[in-house]
């Protein structure tokens, strides 16, 4: 799979994420809401994303992303939302992408992981490793790296 292009759309908090692929088909993927500024990150032949930065809070009582920052193996950014202090950062293992993304959402972003796959053109081939960080709530947080036979 061929990341083509992310488009994060943020105001105060991360509205949504849209992922356009371009091979081996030509897809885009749209969650969130639809408010917000929507910045977009064109990726170069052979550029990839390494990197995501979350920041979270809460808002009337829940639990919401409130940033989003993603790095390319080229030093490429693009961002959205409000910085906060508590945020967390995943970076995939040397010589992987992300692959895709999992989390909830209505209006805006509740909850958003990355997943990294293989090597770039290539996401889900031979993983060995996978990295993700999960925000589950205020008080719960989690950091992990599991390891497996591919």
């Amino acid at each position: 799979m061929v990341i083509s292009s992310v488009t994060i759309r943020a105001g105060e908090r991360l509205d949504g994420l849209t992922v356009q692929v371009a091979a081996p088909k030509e897809m885009t993927f749209t969650h969130g809401g639809t408010g917000g500024k929507e910045n977009t990150l064109t990726l170069e032949r052979g550029e990839y994303i390494t990197t995501m930065d979350v920041h979270w809070g809460q808002k009337s009582g829940h639990t919401r992303i409130f940033y989003m920052n993603l790095v390319t193996n080229k030093g490429n950014k693009v961002s959205g939302g409000s910085e906060t202090k508590e945020k967390g950062s995943v970076t995939a293992p040397r010589g992987y992408q992300l692959a895709g993304f999992f989390g909830r959402y209505g209006d805006e972003m509740d909850l958003i992981g990355a997943l990294f796959g293989g090597p770039h053109g290539n996401a889900f081939s031979r993983i060995s490793t996978r990295s993700s960080l999960d925000k589950r709530s205020a008080r719960s947080r989690s950091d992990r790296t599991s390891e497996w036979m591919p």
